[in-house]
């Protein structure tokens, strides 16, 4: 019965460690700086095709 509990202690640490290890990979994808800044808001260049 020990080795049981013991098992089901080490998923539940395992699966912790896993849902929080994704969880800081989404939140810094999500959260990080874009690659290319967007148009500059004050001067902005309208092409309406030419």
């Amino acid at each position: 019965m020990g080795s049981s509990v013991l098992g089901a202690v080490i998923s539940a640490v395992v699966g912790a460690a896993l849902a929080g290890a994704t969880l800081v990979g989404v939140v810094s994808s999500q959260t990080s700086a874009p690659e290319q800044n967007p148009v500059n808001a004050e001067n902005p260049a309208i092409d309406y095709g030419s």
